[in-house]
């Protein structure tokens, strides 16, 4: 199970539920990557598709504190 992910900035997009079913709580993501929707789920768990696009989809480091993303933007 990966609780952390680095995705390279060449990557532009990423398909709905790849990564589901892990417990992801850190997240090192470039600039506007495009996010999947997906009948299950999101493409990573604890809503942070959502917070990701919230903050204007920025570059960063996000950790989930298991209440709630935080984000460290590059």
């Amino acid at each position: 199970m990966l609780t952390g992910v680095t995705v390279p900035d060449s990557v532009i997009y990423i398909g709905s539920e790849a990564f589901y079913g892990n417990n992801i709580t850190d997240i090192t993501i470039g600039e506007n990557v495009a996010l999947g929707l997906g009948s299950i789920g999101d493409t990573f768990p604890h809503g942070f598709d959502g917070f990701y696009r919230e903050h204007g989809s920025r570059a960063g480091v996000y950790t989930f504190d298991g209440y709630r993303w935080n984000a460290e933007f590059r």
